[in-house]
């Protein structure tokens, strides 16, 4: 059985790469592939350092289906979705449009959570059901250079929930995207993680300004009744 290796890194489905493997119609492979982080968020001190690795979500391949022809269909069943290192990590940086509410002296919010039967270990008290699901796969079209960022016709960057394996029973689950190379797929488990965590942060965030706009507009009033106060004091004093 062939084996797809996660590096060098690729972060295109380009018809311009050398096939990493040539494959028949129904033959069975093993792939590979890094984190939606690049695989630099090792440990909860390790930080997304850009300079380095600048793009997220890296895939593996191409992959050469053998007789594949421009306008066919090409169905890829996924056997199975599990973690090569026993853990995932979820990471949030620089706030971008955040700035004008939290500034840019955000500290790095790196979580590394170890998978021990297939449960992820948020913390000692908090666990969640490790459920793995398919992030970028698609074809390398005869247009373009998409890269792993978006989704469209060539598939890309779908985040399937649906090919995961919520209740561990599932055997398999098929894929239809249009041809010519294969290009299969990074494991962002990571990544949706990371989504949460910014989800759940911004929630907390609208709360927070939502109840300092209230304490703000009671002060507001709060003041308006001392200067009502104060200049009717000031009337009656110069009676």
């Amino acid at each position: 059985m062939k084996q797809i290796a996660a590096e060098p890194l690729n972060f295109e489905f380009s018809r311009h790469l050398e096939p990493k493997a040539h494959i028949q119609s129904g033959e069975t492979v093993i792939v590979e592939a890094e984190d939606a982080l690049s695989g630099q968020i090792r440990s909860n001190s390790d930080r997304r350092d850009k300079t380095q690795v600048p793009y997220s979500n890296p895939i593996a391949g191409p992959i050469f289906v053998e007789g594949a022809e421009p306008g066919d269909a090409l169905a890829v069943s996924i056997e199975k979705i599990h973690s090569r290192d026993g853990q995932c990590a979820t990471y949030t940086g620089n706030p971008k449009q955040l700035c004008e509410w939290l500034g840019t002296d955000v500290r790095h919010g790196a979580h590394v959570c170890q998978i021990q039967d297939d449960v992820i270990h948020w913390s000692d008290e908090i666990t969640i059901p490790y459920t793995p699901m398919l992030g970028c796969i698609g074809t390398a079209p005869d247009w373009g250079v998409p890269s792993t960022i978006p989704a469209g016709p060539h598939g890309g960057n779908m985040d399937l929930v649906e090919v995961s394996f919520y209740d561990f029973y599932l055997n398999s689950h098929n894929v239809r995207v249009p041809l010519l190379v294969v290009v299969l797929a990074s494991l962002s488990f990571g990544f949706f993680l990371a989504w949460l965590d910014g989800f759940i942060a911004k929630l907390k965030l609208k709360a927070t300004i939502r109840r300092n706009g209230k304490a703000i507009q009671s002060l507001t009033e709060e003041l308006e009744r001392y200067k009502k106060s104060a200049l009717s004091e000031h009337n009656e004093s110069g009676k």
